[in-house]
């Protein structure tokens, strides 16, 4: 009889303490899954989008299915391709991308913020751009034609444009430079005065 009880009670304390062992396991996998969420979301304030990238994916690796987790990696993910759009100068699919980033639900706010601006920035740079590069046909066929003071004219919104010094502006600046100093020249040869 004292064998049976002495059976029971061992079989009882296993019981507890693999009991007590699988739910310390999973508090302990909790805790590093918040460390790695906390992580990542301190790395994307600090703009380190590659650390913050690894975090998270630390993060559902200690909670697989996480929509949290996935969410948050997603959204690094895009921003990073916008970042890497805007850097290769593709700026319609940068906008299109940062605007992806700024609408996710449940995203983190700092970068949405980001995003956010970026969009808004990308979509004037792209109007602007499209408004130039037909300034810039415009231009290109008057001097073509021999209207060298018209084409200069055409120019003129493109090269006193007040932001035409920033990075987004350079192919068409540099282009329209080039075909202003070219009409200037042939104004030269034929005794006109440039007016600009």
């Amino acid at each position: 009889m004292k064998r049976k009880i002495l059976a029971v009670l061992s079989i009882a304390v296993l019981a507890v303490i693999f009991i007590g062992f699988g739910f310390t396991k999973n508090i302990e996998m909790e805790k590093e899954y918040q460390r790695a969420m906390d992580r990542g979301i301190e790395a994307v304030k600090e703009t380190d989008y590659r650390a913050a990238k690894i975090d998270f994916q630390d993060a559902l690796k200690r909670k697989q299915n996480d929509q949290r987790a996935k969410q948050t990696l997603k959204q690094v993910n895009t921003y990073m391709d916008a970042k890497k759009q805007l850097s290769q100068k593709h700026y319609q699919e940068a906008s299109a991308l940062f605007k992806q980033v700024a609408v996710q639900d449940d995203g983190i706010n700092v970068l949405i913020r980001r995003a956010s601006s970026y969009h808004t920035e990308l979509e004037d740079v792209v109007q602007e751009q499209e408004a130039f590069n037909k300034l810039y046909k415009q231009a290109a066929d008057l001097s073509d034609a021999g209207d060298y003071f018209a084409s200069n004219q055409k120019l003129s919104p493109i090269l006193e444009y007040q932001q035409i010094d920033r990075s987004y502006y350079d192919t068409i600046r540099t282009k329209a430079e080039h075909l202003k100093e070219s009409n200037d020249e042939y104004l030269r040869i034929y005794g006109h005065k440039p007016k600009m």
